[in-house]
């Protein structure tokens, strides 16, 4: 089980279960029986831009207009082009703040490897297949299926 915590415009918590149903569950659980130091908003897949609003920082609501940070823009993006930090896409500015804890929301953007067959004296070919792997599989491992993830709200 995956979980993530979010200091946004309120504290979440993301949390991948083991398959879909267990989630579904779990979410039907937490609506009947709500904690009193979370409350469940929504699986995954549900949450879109309109949630995603009540969550992340509107930086121009003062001037009755949506503009998001962008929380994964980095330093040398923002010097360049000052508008690389925000977006007007609530949903988004919720994925860049997974991105910036370093995990992944939706498809692993690691590719996997093909499996290829070597010879025995592949030991190059072998050892870069065995790398590239890896990184498939580190990249998995934070990466969130909105399919088998609830998101909260920490109260």
């Amino acid at each position: 089980m995956k979980q993530l915590e979010l200091q946004l415009k309120k504290r979440l918590l993301i949390v991948e279960y083991q398959d879909k149903r267990e989630a579904e569950m779990d979410l039907q659980t937490h609506k009947a029986f709500p904690e009193y130091d979370k409350t469940v908003i929504c699986l995954g897949r549900e949450f879109d831009e309109e949630i995603a609003k009540d969550y992340v920082f509107n930086i121009l609501h003062e001037h009755g207009l949506e503009m998001f940070e962008k929380h994964n823009a980095t330093e040398k993006e923002i010097q360049i082009d000052h508008w690389s930090g925000v977006t007007d896409n609530a949903f988004e500015s919720f994925i860049s703040a997974i991105e910036a804890k370093g995990y992944f929301w939706g498809e692993n953007p690691v590719k996997k490897p093909k499996t290829i067959e070597y010879n025995d004296f592949d030991y190059l070919g072998m050892e870069i297949h065995d790398r590239n792997m890896k990184a498939f599989r580190d990249a998995e491992s934070r990466t969130f299926n909105p399919e088998k993830t609830l998101i909260f709200e920490i109260l």
